[in-house]
């Protein structure tokens, strides 16, 4: 497996599930390679791992990556459409065999006298109207094949004045021959291309309505007829949103907060498709009002010109008015800024908006992850490590007034928690209330019985407590003849100790490498403590039923079984508690006084 570098390692660490493109650049700030994804976060960290698969070229060339970015997409087909187009604006090295788009088809209808609709998989600057790119083959042939049967738009190559065989089998309106005039023919084509375009809803209706009339007059045949073409413009109308619905130049400009930091995402839509992306990342509280963010935001933003015809943003900025004045100013023409409310537009600025939330989770779980390394790297420092403590294990005891003691033992890797490898322990040797003698028994049976072998050895040790429970703790480690980096951090000021000082190491109680040790000791109580109380209540619950005479701990588990939980007995009526498995009407009777008092009755 390669290792990509630290920068690279936290941004694919905070890809979101989601589907989307990525967008991998060299040390030039070079675009070297799109990908799409179901999953941004499995996907685009596949390719640094080895052996480099054959579906996969682009893993042989991951040692030139040196950043990534990514924008996410409400589906997978907006995102492969996307990525068609970001290819094409970029031209990646390592996309060789999609920079043409010759992988995914397209529709085109010609622009001729009498137009000609046929399926190609390139997109040509020769006058015709083209459609797509389309997520496969098959469904893009049906797509002509009915819009050919329906509406009788011609297919073949040459004009031929006999007529040909679709004009014969009733697939072709037959223009070449003069059965449809030019005007007529005209009005086809143009309904095609609204279909195309997606403007169905009218022609569903119709269709619907005619497919209930034949199958009223019991024209089946005809209908089912009717339906397959329903089904099939229903299939065609695949094409998403990344490619609109009439062209159009706009920015989409959204604004999320994280922390002190703040995200504008600027959606670029050129030419009718989703083309590209911007973002900024400003130092500002979460006080700040989104209209007064991106109205300070704007004008730097177009300050160097690159402005489009509309400015798309999610609520009406102060002094828009002239702000749209300044921006018409700019660009030497009129620049509207809108508030999308509804179709398409809307849709977009969601699509914005969504990003920008994305982002803005990435920066806090960059940020997090930027802790975790920094805080890892202290703590190598200050405890003298080899290296950073990649894997460390917490133990922690907990108990009430010496009852039901249970320890928990909770790992972290590489600064985030690996739960598979968390593990619980009932004390078993310990006197009650021996918090030392508690921890000394975890430890020893943690490495130095089945778990030796099971999981692998940590980097660092952490115990929850002060001296006394890290000498406990290093007294079981020694008994095993084994050296272990190990420490304690005490709750009461946050002080580190480790062996061979009586004082606590020095470090800032707020730096990133307490900061981290306290997540991880806060997770090993967390997870000690509801173990106890889950303990505790069961105990309480097992000790009231235990009282009852003829009621031993045989029973009691039976009871508990048959009803669920204490709560089922105490609602049992007394037939239901004689009914219950190894009951006896005396039995029952004593349970039921002693829940309900001895003057009870059923």
């Amino acid at each position: 497996m390669v290792q990509p570098p630290p920068k690279v390692r936290r941004a694919l660490g905070a890809l979101p599930d989601a589907p989307g493109v990525y967008i991998y650049r060299n040390a030039e700030d070079e675009v070297i390679y799109v990908g799409k994804a179901i999953s941004l976060r499995k996907r685009a960290p596949a390719h640094f791992k080895a052996p480099p698969q054959p579906y996969m070229p682009f893993s042989e060339h991951v040692d030139e990556v040196a950043s990534l970015d990514y924008m996410e997409t409400r589906t997978e087909i907006e995102a492969l459409f996307l990525e068609a187009n970001l290819i094409k604006r970029y031209q990646p090295r390592y996309n060789v065999h999609l920079k043409d788009d010759k992988r995914y088809p397209y529709i085109k209808i010609t622009k001729e006298t009498i137009p000609r609709i046929s399926v190609v998989r390139e997109e040509m600057e020769d006058g015709a109207e083209y459609f797509g790119p389309y997520t496969a083959a098959l469904p893009t042939r049906t797509t002509v094949y009915l819009i050919q049967k329906n509406m009788g738009i011609r297919v073949c190559r040459r004009m031929n004045p006999k007529g040909c065989l679709y004009m014969h089998i009733g697939m072709c309106s037959a223009p070449c021959v003069g059965d449809i005039d030019e005007t007529a023919y005209g009005e086809r084509v143009r309904k095609a291309k609204m279909l195309l375009r997606g403007d169905v809803k009218a022609l569903r209706e119709d269709l619907e309505t005619t497919m209930k009339a034949l199958a009223a007059e019991q024209r089946y045949e005809e209908a089912a007829e009717v339906r397959d073409y329903l089904r099939g413009l229903e299939r065609m109308m695949e094409l998403q949103s990344v490619h609109l619905t009439r062209e159009r130049d706009d920015d989409y400009i959204a604004h999320a907060v994280t922390g002190h930091m703040a995200i504008v995402f600027v959606l670029l839509v050129r030419g009718g498709k989703v083309v590209d992306k911007r973002v900024l990342r400003l130092a500002h509280g979460d006080d700040v009002p989104t209209a007064d963010v991106l109205a300070a935001v704007i004008p730097q933003l177009y300050r160097r010109g690159g402005i489009p015809r509309t400015v798309a943003v999610p609520e009406k900025l102060p002094d828009q008015k002239t702000l749209e004045l300044a921006l018409t100013q700019i660009a030497d023409r009129r620049v509207h800024i809108t508030v999308p409310s509804r179709g398409e537009p809307l849709r977009l600025m969601r699509l914005a908006e969504k990003n920008a939330a994305s982002y803005a989770k990435m920066e806090r779980l960059r940020t997090q992850l930027r802790v975790e390394d920094l805080g890892l790297e202290e703590l190598g420092k200050a405890l003298g490590l080899p290296g950073p403590p990649h894997r460390i294990e917490a133990f922690d005891i907990s108990h009430h007034q010496g009852d039901e003691a249970v320890a928990s033992m909770v790992v972290f890797r590489e600064g985030r928690p690996l739960k598979k490898d968390y593990r619980r322990f009932r004390i078993r040797n310990a006197e009650p209330g021996d918090d030392y003698g508690a921890m000394r028994e975890v430890v020893g049976r943690r490495y130095g019985g089945s778990l030796r072998a099971k999981l692998p050895e940590p980097d660092l040790v952490l115990i929850d407590g002060g001296r006394g429970q890290l000498s406990a703790a290093g007294d079981a480690l020694g008994q095993l003849a084994m050296r272990l980096p190990v420490a304690a951090l005490a709750k009461e000021r946050e002080e580190l100790f480790v062996p061979g000082r009586s004082r606590p190491l020095e470090m800032e109680p707020d730096s990133d490498g307490v900061l981290l040790l306290r997540r991880v000791r806060d997770e090993a109580h967390r997870f000690a403590i509801t173990y106890h109380r889950n303990r505790r209540r069961g105990a309480l619950t097992r000790s009231r039923l235990l009282g009852v005479p003829g009621i031993g701990p045989k029973r009691t588990q039976d009871l508990l079984r048959h009803f669920g939980s204490l709560r089922g007995v105490e609602e049992a009526t007394l037939e239901e508690l004689e009914a219950a498995p190894g009951m006896g009407k005396a039995s029952a009777r004593n349970l039921w006084d002693a829940l309900h008092g001895d003057g009870g009755t059923s």
